[in-house]
């Protein structure tokens, strides 16, 4: 019921009340009165870093780190789940004005939501258009920066990525486009369709490179990737990220089943594309 009457304040309201939160100088008090006067559901072990507007029609953040300067603005529901580290100055939008009646699209598919599963990683300065909907799976990244994620235009169309996903840098995602699980999405590609689970996207236009070999892949991660990953080993891959380099590194397993490292041979094999 509180949810109810908060979500019926004037827009510019509850943006200046959100504006005052996000530059209060303590995450504990963020995090409290983020609970009080707009009704979000935040873990209070929740890091919510300093000038983060979290103005949005309904908020639930589990035990996750969002950085400086993020915003979350316009009306669509938020879910951020456990272990979701978010860097800074991404944008998370939604527009008012579009095709649709309430949440949902014209031909009955929901709308005006954002759903980042657990243990995703997003980079810096991205664009995600929420106003279509937007979903990333479990343990996938988002990585480097300035990605942009359009759910809206001359057709509408959530966006949907897979779980242990890896989308480079400055990628385009267009309008109702997804991925499958364990896809690699190569640095300045445009994702137009949607693509199977197990391939590599490059390009513009993509087109997936299905069956690429074990050698292809470690040259992508270690010419794409060489500041974003610590090492290659002969099991994991070692990720650490350069922003805050005093943070835990990720260990991502290889599994030989799809073509990283081959354990009984000890050299490069297989014909997919992805971790297990």
């Amino acid at each position: 019921m509180r949810r109810r009457i908060l979500r019926a304040l004037p827009w510019k309201l509850r943006f200046l009340i959100s504006l005052f939160i996000a530059y209060v100088p303590s995450n504990f008090l963020r995090i409290t009165l983020h609970r009080l006067f707009n009704g979000y559901r935040i873990d209070h072990s929740a890091r919510i870093g300093f000038g983060t507007m979290l103005v949005v029609d309904d908020a639930r953040i589990g035990k996750a780190v969002i950085r400086w300067f993020n915003r979350f603005e316009g009306p669509f529901s938020l879910t951020i789940e456990d272990g979701v580290h978010i860097g800074p100055s991404n944008r998370f939008v939604c527009l008012f004005d579009v095709a649709g009646k309430g949440n949902k699209h014209p031909d009955g598919r929901p709308m005006r939501y954002c759903h980042i599963g657990k243990g995703v990683a997003v980079g810096e300065k991205h664009l995600i258009d929420t106003t279509g909907g937007f979903q990333v799976g479990e343990k996938s990244w988002i990585g480097g920066c300035e990605s942009q994620f359009w759910t809206h235009g001359p057709r509408n169309g959530p966006i949907v990525i897979g779980v242990n996903c890896y989308v480079s840098s400055a990628v385009r995602f267009a309008p109702g486009s997804s991925i499958g699980n364990h896809v690699l999405v190569a640095m300045g590609s445009v994702v137009t369709k949607n693509f199977r689970d197990n391939v590599m996207i490059g390009g513009g236009a993509s087109k997936g490179h299905v069956g690429a070999t074990g050698l292809e892949m470690r040259h992508v991660l270690q010419d794409l990737h060489r500041n974003y990953f610590l090492s290659l080993s002969n099991d994991t891959i070692v990720h650490r990220d350069p922003l805050y380099p005093w943070a835990s590194p990720h260990f991502m397993p290889i599994s030989p089943q799809f073509g990283f490292l081959s354990q009984s041979s000890g050299g490069l094999s297989g014909n997919h594309v992805g971790p297990k």
